[in-house]
């Protein structure tokens, strides 16, 4: 990891929880802090991907460990989103439940790539692919 990674990765995160908190407080300045962290995590994203282009990346198992952890993450927010329904406000509520439909769709692409590829291969081999022939339309 470059080493002032941590550093701009820690600026996001504070930038974002001050966006937060002066939502109902001074909204213009909640407006700027959105193109704030916005930029520092651009920063952070652009620089760490570039040390990952020089290092050339991870071996395969890394990779695959990272798809597993991808998918245990988002599983796991999505319970505790869906744990807040029925917590707080109608408004909540239905911020919650379009919350987690949109957890849902990610922990399925998620899940898909948890399946190792020899798995993959082994579950297309296993399938029958019956080809149909082409057949063109007769004129009368």
């Amino acid at each position: 990891m470059l080493p002032n990674l941590p550093i701009f990765f820690d600026a996001f995160q504070r930038v974002l929880e001050i966006h937060v908190k002066t939502k109902t407080k001074d909204i213009v300045f909640h407006d700027f802090t959105k193109s704030v962290y916005e930029k520092l995590f651009d920063v952070f994203h652009n620089i760490a991907e570039k040390g990952e282009d020089i290092k050339k990346g991870l071996p395969a198992e890394d990779v695959q460990a990272m798809k597993n952890e991808t998918y245990e993450l988002v599983e796991h927010v999505k319970e505790l989103v869906d744990g807040m329904k029925d917590k707080y406000s109608t408004g909540m509520d239905d911020l919650v439940r379009g919350l987690v439909n949109d957890l849902e769709a990610l922990c399925g692409t998620a899940r898909g790539f948890t399946v190792e590829n020899e798995e993959k291969e082994e579950a297309m081999e296993g399938a029958e692919h019956e080809e149909t022939p082409y057949v063109a339309d007769k004129e009368d």
